[in-house]
Order: C-alpha cells, then structure tokens, then sequence
C-alpha cells in the first residue's frame, strides 16, 4: 500500500497532468481506481461524467485530432497553484490547457485561428491506495464552447481528407 503523503498527491497531480501531453490513455487509466469518476461542472455545458470507459472514449477522440494537450498549473505571484490536503487525500489545480492539432485535422483550413488556452480547475479525490477515484473539472465555459467548435472543424477535416 502507498503512503498518501502531500509529496505522493503533488507529484500525483503533476503525473496527472503529464498524461495530457500525449494523450496518454493507459498512463491516465494507471493513476485511476477502478471505478473513478470524472464530473464536469458548470452543469450548464451539459457534459455528463464519466466512468472510466467513457472517459478512455472520450480521449480516443482526442487523440484523433490533437497532437499534444498541455496542462500547467498557473501561477500566481510566482507560485503554482497546485494545492494538496493529505488529511481529504484531495489535490486542488488550477491550470491552463493549450491543445495543439494534428496538421492533418487543419488541411485546407491552416490559415484559420487555432490557437486555444483554456483555463480549467480540477479537484483530484483519490483512495486509501492512492489511486483517483473521483475528479472534478470545472471547463471555462466561453472557451470549452470555442473548443468544441474547433474540434468539430478538425474532425469535419480529418473526416473529408480521409475520402
């Protein structure tokens, strides 16, 4: 069994986050338990939460159109604003994530804008074992909507270059 310490739960939330980069699947599932849950908030974006099939779906789309998504935590006067509580075996982060699409999901449209930030908090509870068991991720609602609609591009793309 691991000790959840604060130093186990703050390198967790940085391995947490390096699974984005790639879109790494199985490191993500790794740091999950078995019946983690992932909710979103605000409820008015309408994204339901997600068990770790749906989650595992949910980054497969990902992947087929973005190269790489980075998640960093922000900082603010000089300090990352990563914060643990052992006690609740909770890690508090408030990020940024910056994807970068895949060349072939922007064919024909390069000259088009699509750069994205988002700002993003997330609250990692994890078990006895050290595992995640339940995030929550609050989306910046103007920008996860402009997301939405480049990834609907890029797919529309992928889609069209691929006949």
């Amino acid at each position: 069994m691991v000790a959840v310490t604060e130093e186990y739960l703050y390198q967790l939330c940085l391995d947490f986050m390096a699974t984005f980069l790639n879109i790494d699947i199985e490191a993500q599932l790794a740091l999950r338990s078995e019946d983690c849950v992932q909710h979103f908030a605000p409820a008015s974006l309408n994204v339901p939460s997600k068990g770790n099939e749906d989650f595992t779906k949910h980054l497969g789309g990902l992947k087929d159109i973005i190269q790489e998504f980075r998640v960093f935590p922000k900082v603010i006067d000089g300090e990352k604003q990563i914060r643990v509580n052992a006690a609740k075996r909770e890690v508090f982060l408030w990020a940024n994530g910056k994807p970068t699409f895949k060349a072939e999901a922007k064919v024909g449209h390069e000259d088009e804008d699509w750069e994205y930030v988002g700002e993003l908090i997330f609250v990692l509870t994890c078990n006895e074992e050290g595992k995640i068991e339940r995030v929550l991720e609050f989306l910046d609602s103007k920008k996860t909507i402009e997301l939405q609609g480049l990834a609907m591009k890029a797919r529309a793309n992928m889609m069209k270059n691929a006949a």
